[in-house]
């Protein structure tokens, strides 16, 4: 089985899932109006500044990487959208971790969405605002990448239950990509 068939078994992909217009203003207001921090973190033994800056809405914080983001309500502007997903996906997505990458500097590294708030096999949905940048996966074995895919502004990839067990994923660094992108990971918390 070649990695793309694979990989379709866990991931759905829809490359305009919200018109362009309704990106391009909901990527603007959220550039500006959210409150972007960009802490540090320990990462074996060392402590790093993490290469994005984030914001975490849901209604109980949320822990990964040593971090702890406190709970923050849902702004107006995300109730629209996580409507729209759950209706989508028959899911009750309630949480959203949003990730500012100013530029291709900024990055994601290896990683699976597999903190105990999120549950056993949690489904993760991500919607791409701004400039397109690639996705990699590999499988949780394997240190090689298996498949990229590249998300565009507007695109969602939904990752089914069971991707977080199976494979980790990562933003890689793209020096020559001068824009800025924000990624809205929506979660659901169990805990």
């Amino acid at each position: 089985m070649d990695s793309i068939n694979l990989l379709n078994k866990h991931l759905e992909y829809f490359d305009h899932w919200l018109g362009s217009e309704y990106c391009d203003s909901l990527f603007s207001e959220l550039q500006k109006n959210v409150l972007w921090s960009q802490p540090e973190i320990q990462l074996y033994g060392k402590t790093h500044v993490i290469p994005r800056q984030h914001a975490w809405y849901g209604p109980q914080p949320y822990t990964y990487s040593g971090m702890t983001l406190p709970a923050e309500p849902l702004p107006a502007v995300l109730v629209h959208v996580i409507e729209q997903l759950n209706a989508t996906f028959c899911c009750t997505f309630d949480s959203v971790l949003l990730n500012l990458y100013q530029d291709g500097h900024h990055s994601m590294g290896w990683h699976s969405d597999n903190e105990p708030e999120l549950g056993k096999d949690p489904a993760v949905a991500i919607l791409s605002l701004g400039a397109g940048r690639e996705i990699a996966f590999r499988r949780m074995t394997e240190t090689r990448t298996l498949a990229t895919l590249l998300l565009t502004h507007g695109s969602l990839l939904f990752m089914k239950p069971k991707t977080q067990s199976l494979f980790q994923h990562a933003i890689p660094k793209r020096k020559k990509i001068s824009e800025s992108r924000i990624s809205l990971t929506f979660r659901r918390l169990c805990i």
